[in-house]
């Protein structure tokens, strides 16, 4: 085949491929046919994009528009439909339906329903959306007189009849009006407007049931009323149907995904059917519209008590928490929330709100009062058990109360528990008594509960036990023998007794009786933790550790399950200074294992001492959320809330603690630190002056008598506290506070370099090098666009480098590359008018005008957008002739910026627009 018949076929495909605008319409008219309105649609741009100004493109484009409920657009075809000469008597029907659900009132009155062409059914039904717009308007002189022409309208249309309605409403006869829409659905069931406005009548007449019943047919009939669908879900959920209701959400919320109420009522629905993961899920994102909303907040709240998220539990409750009136029962689930988070006195101060404690309190009192009783707040749980005496009745509560008293040192705290053993004999209550004896040093008293115990339970070992113990703690140890070795006849496996003879052995002296009795019992046990610890002990002391560390080893390898040996030889590698492999040991856990607290003590102190300082943090996040009280683990969670930015929650953690302790200098330094962070400088020096002499001569309180300087604008002394900071902890936030005192005290080029030295030392810190980066768009947009480039290197997802780069490289004329990184930038945030607006420009200067004005669209959509943007946005109207529209937008806003005002009366001179 020769070049020249290549040539040829290569210019008939291409003419071929070329249709015409009829053509396009035509393929169009047959996609609407066969009910396919999105091939109809790219048919009909495509017919528009040949002819602009082809009406009957327009119009076919609006009456597709209509039927997928995109009015707006609708409108606006019709309009243009108009302007192109296409018949009005077909246009105005349907423009005047797309105004009607748009809400263009205004416009809807300047419709002529008397136009020569339209049917008397369409007179009635334009004249009728005319009315609507008028009582909307409240403009009713011209309602009355528009309800009289209509009535002169030679028409059995229904609207004609729906006129009558709006006359009795005008007359205030609203029964009247209810019985003439009555009269209407009985020869048109399903007619739209009738259907609403019978439901809006109910609704004022505050018959929801009625009213949720006329929604209801008419969602059957128009399921594409996206605004029906939502009241309807919303009346279903008030009259708790929620099992109606949820189907209807979720078909709105596939259209918007984050719309607050719809998200409140999936949460309700979800609620209602127990599912709180779910509820708190969809609650929360509520949330984010109506943070005061009280239904979302207990909805939340519930939820997450539930799923036993203690801490979104407190947080939402807490935010309603002083409008919920007494024994509401949200109180109760807060104060148990704050409970299992370990904030004790938020918890009692929560009960405080009840008017009158009930049985109901007792137990969660006396679990608060331990609880403040443990994290040292004596005081507060002497008040819990002021409370808990006038409603303890049960033996449980009895118990619990007598190991609260005891916890405060009141030890009539035992004769509650004595109390609670008569009442309820069992175990249990008795095992709790003898810890309480011992504890207390009321040996003979544990003796007369064990003697008592052996009567009512001969074969009780535990009873044995506990004398035997009791003995022991009184050196009578020939006693103690006894009641060991009855334990042991008893019970000839009992490996608590056979440690006790061994100890005690060891406590006479009898050091080689004792050994060889551990030898025997860890050949028969060798598993048994307390006998490996004394065994690793007897080799400490003989200054042979390996033998005991061998032990323990091997005991491990032969039951690698075992949580208690697991720990044991972390705690010895981590004594021994063998971090890494107390870390290896106690990271291989299986998540879902149950780690007590040792597990965490151990762990964390490997890290700190490792200098693993990353995992430490995530370590102590953890280990919060298990042990609320912990004091390691309230540190790590200091340090995570800086570096998440939450420092009013770790200014009320460090007030928190100080209250107990104001003596704790660790403690008052980052108290000082978050009360800077939050702005309130005043109280951040009266806590520096503080804090003693010898703390403050360290880096990190260096540090922040640097910041306080900087904000004294004494920048001089502050440079030099902050260096003495930064070269501790070289961080992103020292680093940008001694750049802003070189810039302070005129030493631009050094805070540069300083930029330039820390980041080739720190090469990973994105924060410094954005800072720079920054800095360095006045000094040389080329090494700016260089650090920018290095910032994505970092972190591909860094939206503001990635507009940055595609403004530069608009700049530059380097098209192609700014579209690139503009389009990443857009994938990042979809919606920051700066990324839209800066991808439009570049779009601009490609001559894509349709696509700019796209993003421009969607950028002012945030009523406050920037001036410019806006502008920017106007600017893309006029190159898409869009000239009416752009004037309506000029008249909606006044410009304030000089730059902004000028650019728009050069755009109005351009365009004519003055005229």
């Amino acid at each position: 085949m020769n070049k020249a018949y290549l040539g040829l076929l290569f210019i008939t495909m291409l003419g071929c491929s070329q249709q015409s605008s009829d053509e396009y319409v035509a393929s169009a008219k047959q996609h609407i046919a066969a009910d396919d309105l999105s091939s109809a649609t790219i048919e009909l741009k495509n017919a528009i994009k040949a002819d602009p100004k082809l009406s009957e493109a327009r119009f076919l484009l609006g009456k597709v528009y209509l039927q997928l409920a995109q009015y707006e657009n609708a409108e606006k075809e019709f309009n243009r439909a108009l302007d192109n000469g296409y018949s009005a008597s077909e246009v105005i029907p349907l423009l005047s339906r797309a105004y009607q659900r748009t809400g263009a009132d205004v416009a809807l009155t300047k419709l002529a329903h008397q136009h020569a062409g339209l049917t008397a059914d369409q007179a009635a039904e334009i004249a009728f959306y005319k009315l609507q717009a008028y009582m909307r308007l409240e403009n009713t002189e011209k309602a009355k007189k528009l309800i009289e022409e209509m009535a002169a309208i030679d028409s059995q249309s229904p609207f004609k009849k729906l006129a009558v309605v709006y006359d009795l409403l005008i007359r205030k006869n609203n029964d009247a009006a209810l019985v003439q829409i009555d009269s209407v659905l009985s020869d048109v069931p399903a007619q739209r407007e009738a259907l609403k406005l019978k439901a809006l009548l109910l609704l004022q007449a505050n018959d929801r049931t009625a009213a949720t019943q006329v929604y209801e047919i008419y969602y059957q009939s128009y399921p594409e009323d996206h605004e029906v669908a939502f009241i309807l879900a919303k009346l279903f959920t008030d009259l708790n149907k929620t099992d109606q209701a949820e189907p209807i959400v979720d078909q709105l919320l596939l259209i918007n995904a984050e719309h607050s109420l719809l998200n409140q009522l999936k949460g309700v629905a979800r609620f209602n059917d127990k599912d709180y993961s779910q509820a708190l899920n969809y609650s929360e994102k509520a949330i984010i519209a109506n943070p005061s909303d009280p239904a979302l907040r207990l909805i939340a709240g519930y939820s997450a008590y539930f799923n036993k998220n203690y801490q979104s539990a407190n947080q939402h409750l807490s935010v309603i928490a002083t409008n919920l009136p007494a024994e509401h029962p949200g109180l109760r689930v807060l104060a148990a929330s704050q409970l299992a988070l370990g904030e004790f006195i938020e918890s009692s101060e929560t009960l405080k709100q009840f008017d009158n404690i009930t049985q109901k309190e007792a137990s969660l009192l006396s679990s608060v009062g331990l609880a403040l009783a443990q994290a040292g707040e004596i005081e507060k749980a002497k008040q819990i058990v002021v409370q808990s005496k006038q409603v303890s009745k049960s033996a449980d509560e009895l118990a619990r109360l007598g190991l609260l008293q005891l916890s405060v040192n009141d030890l009539s705290g035992i004769l509650n528990l004595e109390q609670a053993v008569e009442i309820a004999p069992e175990q249990s209550l008795k095992k709790t008594l003898a810890t309480a004896y011992l504890s207390t040093e009321k040996y003979d008293k544990a003796i007369e509960l064990a003697n008592k115990w052996k009567l009512e339970q001969q074969v009780d070992v535990q009873a044995y036990l506990l004398a035997g113990t009791a003995y022991m703690k009184l050196n009578q140890y020939a006693e103690a023998k006894e009641e060991f070795t009855q334990a042991l006849a008893l019970e000839g496996e009992n490996l608590q007794a056979k440690i006790a003879l061994i100890e005690l052995e060891d406590r006479l002296g009898n050091k080689v009786a004792a050994k060889q009795g551990l030898d025997i019992l860890l050949n028969e046990k060798p598993n048994f933790i307390p006998a490996l610890i004394k065994k690793y002990l007897f080799a400490k002391q003989a200054g042979d550790v390996q033998v005991g560390l061998s032990m323990v080893e091997q005991a491990f390898s032969n039951e690698p399950d075992n949580m208690g040996l697991r720990l044991l030889l972390a705690k010895i590698r981590l004594n021994d200074g063998d971090f890494k492999q107390a870390i290896t040991l106690l990271e291989s856990l299986n998540e879902d294992a149950e780690k007590p607290p040792s597990y965490w003590d151990i762990l964390g102190e490997a890290y700190w001492r490792s200098g693993d300082f990353q995992r430490a943090e995530k370590h102590f996040e953890q280990w919060l959320t298990a042990y609320p009280t912990s004091r390691s683990a309230i540190f790590g969670r200091l340090i995570l809330l800086d570096g998440k930015r939450e420092f009013a929650q770790g200014l009320k953690t460090t007030t928190q603690h100080l209250e107990k302790d104001q003596t704790d200098m660790q403690m008052q330094l980052l108290h000082t630190h978050f009360l800077i962070m939050t702005e309130d400088i005043d109280n951040a020096r009266l806590s520096y002056e503080k804090l003693s002499s010898e703390v403050r001569q360290l880096p990190f309180a260096r540090g922040l008598k640097g910041q306080l300087q900087a904000i004294d604008e004494d920048y001089v002394s502050a440079l030099v506290n902050l260096t003495a900071a930064y070269n501790a902890s070289p961080n992103a936030r020292n680093v940008r506070l001694i750049y802003l005192c070189y810039l302070k005290t005129n030493q631009i080029e050094q805070g540069y370099q300083f930029l330039v030295t820390h980041f080739q030392q720190h090469q990973q810190d994105i924060a410094s090098l954005m800072l720079m980066a920054n800095v360095e768009i006045a000094r040389d947009v080329d090494t700016a666009i260089a650090s920018y480039e290095k910032a994505l290197e970092l972190h591909a997802d860094n939206f503001i480098a990635l507009n940055n780069l595609a403004y530069f490289y608009l700049q530059k004329e380097s098209l192609n590359k700014a579209e690139n990184f503009a389009e990443k930038a857009l994938a990042i945030q979809p919606r920051n008018a700066d990324v839209l607006d800066t991808l439009a420009q570049v779009l601009i200067a490609k001559k894509q005008y349709e696509t700019a004005l796209q993003h421009l669209t969607i950028a002012i959509e945030d009523k406050n957008v920037k001036e410019e943007i806006y502008v920017n946005y106007i600017e893309a109207l006029l190159l898409n002739d869009e000239k009416a529209l752009a004037q309506r937008k000029i008249a909606q806003r006044n410009l304030l910026k000089k730059s902004s005002q000028e650019k728009l009366a050069q755009l109005q001179k351009s365009y004519h627009l003055t005229e």
